[in-house]
């Protein structure tokens, strides 16, 4: 803090999403990033975007339970089936498009592990 007793933190928000890519002829997305520091109640507008990728064609995630041990196509923390949960891990697909060849398509597949999520290692 530069002020003595503000009410600042290194708090940000962020969120990652996609737009039509409009210099594409084809059904592709741009991914973005949007950063905003501090966070505020509005998830989508404020802070700054930067593009991340062109050419997206898909963008899937699946989210690991751990009580049903499989990932799943959804994730609600505010109901009742999940509430004060988080998935163990996220699964993220995603499929670009070769800028150099259009027919071809590169497929990307990672899993992200989250560690803030209480309970054992069951995944």
């Amino acid at each position: 803090r530069y002020i003595k007793d503000a009410k600042e933190s290194d708090q940000a928000e962020v969120s990652y999403f996609l737009e039509p890519d409009d210099e594409s002829e084809e059904d592709l997305w741009v991914l973005k990033k949007r950063e905003q520091s501090p966070p505020d109640t509005d998830l989508k507008e404020g802070g700054r975007s930067s593009v991340l990728f062109k050419g997206v064609s898909e963008l899937n995630f699946r989210y690991f339970d751990s009580i049903k041990g499989e990932f799943v196509e959804s994730w609600d923390s505010s109901s009742m089936d999940n509430i004060n949960r988080l998935p163990r891990a996220v699964e993220i697909l995603l499929i670009v498009q070769d800028p150099t060849d259009p027919e071809l398509k590169h497929r990307f597949l990672t899993t992200a592990f989250l560690a803030m999520a209480p309970g054992p290692n069951d995944f």
